[in-house]
């Protein structure tokens, strides 16, 4: 098929000639650790007997699980392009081009799939919710420890994706949906009440602190794709880093803060770069490694990501890869990393048989050990929430809900 990258979700018309699908993000339908991650997708028609696909949606935003009416006339689908998760509807030609703008047939559903019925007169749709806070919980010195131990530092219906913490473990820094929007958020380690830092319309994920404090990297669905952008850690002077075609994410702040380390996801790969922030240059170089979730050492010595074997670290000024944390030898999937302030040690979160865990390694690798054990199914990892300063580890911890619904399609 002639279909677009990315593709997921398809659906047949009912006279079996096209395929509904939608065209970025399927981690949002069938994620595991990414299930119902935020990003843009489009939804599209294409010719089972070849032909160009046929555009039913901008990518602009979330548009995601197509379904067919049962004359085939009609699409329907799941887009937050107005604010909540709802319901559109737009009719099409006999080609599959659709004939008008779409119609929004909810508000404030939160829809994540959608089904419709043989006849058309019933429409059921799943309500997908993740929940996650910040806990808090002391460096053990020997472990491992329950995380039974974990305080709460925020609480609320919220979702937060990740946190960081900064160098001199005053300050946090994270995203949160408690607006009902994505928005970075400033809080003291200490407590208190969160200060919004943004509010644009746009989603605003991963904020990083630099060492000094002064400021906050973050990435922002702003103008339709992840770019990346930085401020003042009052939330003034905000400078936008990247404007490609590609999608830009995570940023993580040199320890002199002279550059940023991000993940670019490509049509074909995704690949790690070094944006200098030095001189006005804003000059890019790419990193050798494959993966995600970057973690820059504060000795400025390795810069450490996911990758599919395990945890694996790369000098800043370039070379080769090295694996320090080996899936095959570890006894789990090794996910999401930070280092110790003197950059000797690295602290990892793990995907275990029996479990999520965080064990420590020497930044060159060797044996491992374990910390602390995730025994309470009410406080497990959620998201990509993993920080810490040395003294205290930071984590989002929460749950996934989701219930099953059915309503009426009224015809006009």
């Amino acid at each position: 098929l002639n279909a677009p990258t990315g593709s997921a979700s398809p659906a047949w018309s009912p006279d079996g000639t096209r395929l509904a699908l939608a065209a970025g993000n399927p981690a949002f339908s069938f994620g595991t650790g990414y299930l119902g991650n935020v990003g843009v997708s489009s939804i599209w028609v294409v010719p089972v007997a070849g032909g160009a696909p046929i555009r039913v949606t901008d990518d602009e935003h979330l548009n995601a699980s197509p379904q067919w009416s049962p004359d085939g006339r009609t699409l329907y689908w799941v887009s937050d392009r107005d604010g909540s998760r709802d319901v559109y509807q737009v009719r099409l030609d006999r080609g599959g081009t659709p004939t008008g703008p779409p119609q929004r047939l909810t508000t404030g559903l939160e829809a994540h799939g959608i089904s419709l019925s043989a006849d058309g007169t019933h429409l059921a749709y799943s309500s997908f919710r993740t929940f996650s806070n910040v806990w808090s919980v002391a460096v053990p010195r020997a472990g491992p420890v329950s995380a039974a131990s974990a305080r709460p530092v925020t609480t609320g219906h919220q979702l937060i994706e990740a946190v960081d913490v900064s160098a001199d473990g005053r300050w946090l820094v994270f995203d949160s949906d408690r607006g009902g929007n994505p928005d970075i958020y400033r809080m003291a380690t200490s407590g208190g009440e969160p200060l919004r830092l943004t509010t644009d319309p746009a989603g605003d994920f991963s904020a990083a602190w630099s060492h000094d404090g002064r400021q906050i990297a973050f990435h922002s669905l702003r103008g339709g794709a992840r770019h990346i952008y930085t401020m003042n850690a009052d939330g003034t002077g905000l400078i936008q880093r990247t404007a490609s075609r590609t999608q830009d994410l995570d940023p993580k702040w040199s320890p002199d803060g002279s550059a940023l380390a991000f993940q670019v996801l490509g049509d074909s790969a995704s690949v790690f770069r070094i944006l200098s922030l030095s001189g006005g240059s804003n000059s890019t170089r790419t990193l050798d490694g494959r993966g995600d979730f970057l973690s820059w050492s504060p000795a400025d010595a390795w810069i450490a990501y996911h990758a599919t074997d395990g945890i694996r670290v790369v000098p800043p000024a370039g070379g080769p890869s090295r694996l320090v944390v080996d899936n095959a030898n570890d006894g789990g999937e090794a996910f999401l990393s930070a280092w110790s302030p003197d950059g000797a040690t690295l602290f990892y979160l793990t995907r275990r048989p029996a479990g999520w865990a965080i064990r420590s390694v020497a930044a060159l690798g060797g044996v491992t050990r374990p910390l602390m054990t995730f025994d309470d199914p009410a406080r497990q990892p959620v998201r990509y929430g993993f920080a810490t300063d040395g003294r205290t580890f930071y984590l989002t911890l929460g749950s996934n809900e989701s219930d099953v619904w059915v309503m009426t399609l009224e015809r006009r």
